[in-house]
């Protein structure tokens, strides 16, 4: 008769072990219903990071578009300023066409990068949009400062 139960109880146990094994412990039912949570939260982290980025690039392309402007009206303002004043802001022009070139290199690496990688890279390029500012600032105040130390035509009616 202990044989019997013995055999009974290790058929209980068995069966009971291959239940729980086919369960999942400790779960809600909403854990439960969605094994793919983990999958779908590093979607949703890459779906978040991917709009971060595509707004960046947005706004970086609009600024590298101004400077495209403000570079337009700096030549402008060449054109009327003579001698050393003149070759003073061609020079700058220079420098500032290069750093927009610079720009659009990074903004480039930028839209091809991947995940964090260009978060990386993101502060790189406002560094750089920082210094072009700056140095647009300076320009603008050689061409301010150009402009005020020109002589001035005297308006003069003849007189009879």
């Amino acid at each position: 008769m202990k044989t019997i139960l013995l055999i009974a109880a290790l058929q209980i146990f068995t069966q009971l072990s291959l239940a729980a094994e086919n369960t999942v412990p400790n779960t809600t039912g909403a854990e439960a219903r969605n094994t793919n949570a983990p999958a779908e939260a590093k979607q949703s982290r890459a779906a978040m990071i991917d709009e971060d980025k595509e707004k960046f690039t947005k706004k970086m392309g609009k600024r590298i578009d101004n400077i495209e402007e403000n570079i337009d009206d700096l030549k402008d303002d060449a054109k009327e300023a003579s001698g050393k004043t003149r070759d003073d802001l061609m020079r700058k022009i220079g420098a500032l066409e290069t750093r927009r070139d610079d720009m659009k290199k990074q903004l480039d690496r930028i839209e091809d990068a991947s995940g964090a990688a260009w978060k990386r890279m993101k502060g790189g390029l406002e560094n750089a949009w920082m210094e072009m500012k700056k140095a647009f600032k300076s320009a603008k105040q050689d061409v301010r400062e150009a402009r005020n130390q020109e002589p001035v035509a005297e308006k003069t009616k003849d007189r009879e």
